[in-house]
């Protein structure tokens, strides 16, 4: 048979012989049917059986790994393996992103907006934006025609009491009284308890009216007028009548003047007339001040003069009394509680 034939016979056997059997092992890749093409490199050095054919787990290995996976080149160098990103937990990006989406404000801008806040509730309770002087005031009531009429000072949210007294100090008891309209001012009054004071409140800003009083033994009323909105709120005015009331006591001594001069009002009130000149006292609670010619002293606690004789005297209901005396007394005895004291004046 000549060279032809056996090339055909040789065709035909490859064509009639059954597919080999399958060399893999459960669990492992088959072997391609087709290799990509070996580096030289790798070829040069492994052996002809090992660059031929790898073995089924060498191939799972290689095709495993990212970092393996073939290249147009082959696999003559492996690639830089890969960098899995760091994920985050769900619930954490979440919570962040509500934050972001909710919260959108600095620092900086949150402070502004608290602060913008208190602005807006300290402008509710001040409504004309500052914060009054609660003081104590007195005043002597002039009864003459043509005087003014006493002014009391309110401030809403605020209560105040208005209180009658005598010359002597005495508390003076109302009997009646009108107050302005009810939607500008809240009257309490308490016969039973302290019938001399009636409390006051106004409930609208800038309100204002008058209030008739009617006291005691007085057929005259007594009228008081009652503003709002002033820097200073009278939250205790005193009323003094220039005349003695019906509670005040028996005269022992001299008859007492029924009006004092304005220098001794002020100076039982704590406030010292310009030209006085103020003196030292030891013994007791009290100052003393020299003014045109005649010394005044001011005693606190219900303290009485007993000597020298006096020449004019005002009290206050909290017990504050201030004597006129002659110029010069460099000792007075006084009563305290009961108890003499003896004061001396220095410093003229």
């Amino acid at each position: 048979m000549g060279l032809l034939g056996t090339a055909a016979l040789a065709r035909q056997a490859g064509a009639e012989a059954p597919p080999a059997k399958s060399q893999t092992k459960p669990g492992e890749m088959a072997l391609p049917s087709a290799l990509p093409p070996a580096p030289a490199e790798s070829m040069q050095q492994a052996s002809p059986a090992s660059a031929a054919r790898l073995t089924a787990s060498e191939l799972n290995a290689r095709y495993s790994d990212p970092a393996m996976l073939p290249s147009p080149d082959g696999y003559a160098k492996p690639r830089t393996k890969l960098k899995m990103p760091q994920l985050r937990d769900p619930k954490e990006q979440a919570f962040d992103e509500l934050l972001d989406e909710t919260v959108t404000f600095s620092r900086d801008e949150i402070n502004r907006y608290y602060d913008r806040i208190d602005d807006f509730k300290r402008s509710v309770r001040t409504p004309d934006g500052q914060m009054h002087r609660a003081v104590i005031s007195s005043v002597i009531v002039n009864l003459q025609p043509g005087s003014v009429i006493p002014v009391m000072r309110l401030n809403v949210n605020e209560n105040s009491s208005l209180l009658f007294t005598d010359s002597t100090g005495n508390p003076w008891p109302v009997v009646k009284f009108a107050a302005p309209s009810k939607s500008m001012f809240a009257v309490e009054f308490h016969p039973n308890n302290n019938p001399h004071e009636i409390a006051l409140e106004p409930i609208k800003d800038y309100a204002y009216g008058n209030l008739k009083v009617f006291l005691a033994g007085m057929s005259t009323p007594v009228f008081v007028r009652l503003v709002t909105g002033q820097k200073e709120t009278d939250v205790r005015l005193d009323a003094r009548m220039p005349v003695r009331g019906p509670n005040a006591a028996a005269l022992i001594e001299k008859q007492m003047p029924p009006e004092a001069s304005s220098s001794m009002f002020s100076m039982l009130n704590g406030v010292v007339p310009e030209k006085a000149q103020e003196l030292r006292v030891e013994g007791a609670d009290a100052r003393a001040w020299m003014l045109d010619g005649k010394m005044y002293l001011r005693l606190t606690n219900k303290t009485s003069v007993r000597s020298p004789s006096w020449t004019g005297t005002m009290s206050s209901i909290d017990g504050t009394n201030v004597y006129e005396l002659p110029a010069r007394t460099p000792v007075i005895y006084a009563a305290q509680e009961g108890k003499s004291v003896e004061l001396r004046v220095s410093g003229f």
